[in-house]
Formats: C-alpha cells, structure tokens, sequence
C-alpha cells in the first residue's frame, strides 16, 4: 500500500515495565514487547481482526506463563 503511514510509537524509558524488559533477555522479553505494542495501539485505534486474533493469542500465552 503506497499510503501507510508513518508512524512512532514513544516509550517511557522511566516506566517500570519498560525498564524490566529491557533488561529481559529471555525468550518472553519478544512476547512483552508485542503486548506493549498492541496495547499503545489500541489506545490509538481498533485492531483489524487479524491483529485482534494476534493480541488474544498473545495475551492467552501471557497468562499461562503467569500461571
């Protein structure tokens, strides 16, 4: 698509969640990171249904780590 647009996504370096993964080099830093991410988006706008499918994957994997 030759209209995407550009876009930034500002992290808070000072934020406690952001400092932890950071320092993570573990195989859930990547999974951390892209929750992060599907979050700041969904305060900026709806998730399509393949991102939305993503982001429930995603977050079902959280959970069973959590567990």
């Amino acid at each position: 698509d030759s209209f995407k647009a550009d876009c930034s996504l500002v992290v808070n370096m000072e934020n406690s969640l952001i400092k932890k993964l950071a320092a993570d080099e573990s195989e859930n830093a990547a999974l951390l990171a892209k929750q992060i991410y599907a979050l700041a988006t969904l305060s900026q706008r709806r998730l399509n249904e393949n991102e939305m499918k993503d982001f429930l994957k995603a977050s079902y994997e959280v959970l069973e780590k959590l567990s």
